[in-house]
């Protein structure tokens, strides 16, 4: 039994519709290659966002610093310089060195740098703090820390106060009195000559202040 004629013009014309052409493969080819030139651009678009996220919260966190430098009570003297050198403030700043333990009971220094240490710090840009670290004056005894010690400074950043959660750490090598000996340190000057005591004063003065100035330049 054979169809009617217009039966087999509906199945030959569904037939030519369901075939595509070489037009139409070209097309889907070229949207399918658009489609993964758009994926590759959107994932380069996200990893060029979270590089420059990054760079920006590395310029404005805060960058805190330690060292051990020659002190300004003189020649044998020496400070701990905690300083701020980054772009926003430091909150809940501590400088862990370990314990310090008095040398013996003229050791003036040990307990003051102790309770300084333990306690949270807030630095703001630029700003920095010096404390007697130790001393080592002839024919005084010792104060303070004479021995290398490492500092573990601890911090975040106000812009980001889940940072307390994970803050930032740096750690800083802290060596012994005799590695800075080769420090350069300020100059006091030539000391005058004669009996005069309001001149070995005036002497005197001119030559701390000339040393004072020196040292806070470092």
């Amino acid at each position: 039994m054979t169809s009617p004629a217009w039966v087999d013009e509906i199945v030959d014309a569904v037939l030519t519709v369901a075939q595509p052409t070489w037009a139409d493969v070209l097309a889907a080819v070229a949207a399918i290659l658009s489609a993964v030139v758009a994926l590759v651009a959107i994932n380069i678009a996200r990893g060029q966002l979270r590089g420059l996220r990054e760079q920006i919260e590395r310029e404005a966190r805060p960058y805190v610093t330690a060292q051990v430098v020659p002190g300004l009570h003189g020649s044998g003297s020496w400070d701990l310089v905690v300083e701020n050198l980054g772009k926003s403030s430091a909150q809940g700043l501590k400088v862990d060195v370990g314990t310090i333990e008095k040398r013996d009971a003229n050791d003036y220094i040990a307990e003051p740098l102790q309770r300084f240490l333990e306690s949270e710090l807030t630095l703001v840009p630029g700003a920095r703090i010096r404390v007697m670290w130790s001393s080592d004056f002839q024919g005084s005894s010792p104060a303070g820390i004479q021995d290398s010690r490492t500092a573990t400074l601890t911090y975040w950043g106000e812009a980001d106060p889940a940072r307390r959660e994970k803050p930032f750490i740096e750690v800083y090598p802290i060596y012994d009195s005799t590695a800075g000996h080769g420090m350069p340190t300020p100059n006091e000057g030539a000391r005058a000559n004669g009996t005069d005591k309001d001149l070995r004063n005036i002497d005197n003065a001119l030559r701390a202040l000339n040393a004072h100035v020196g040292e806070l330049r470092r």
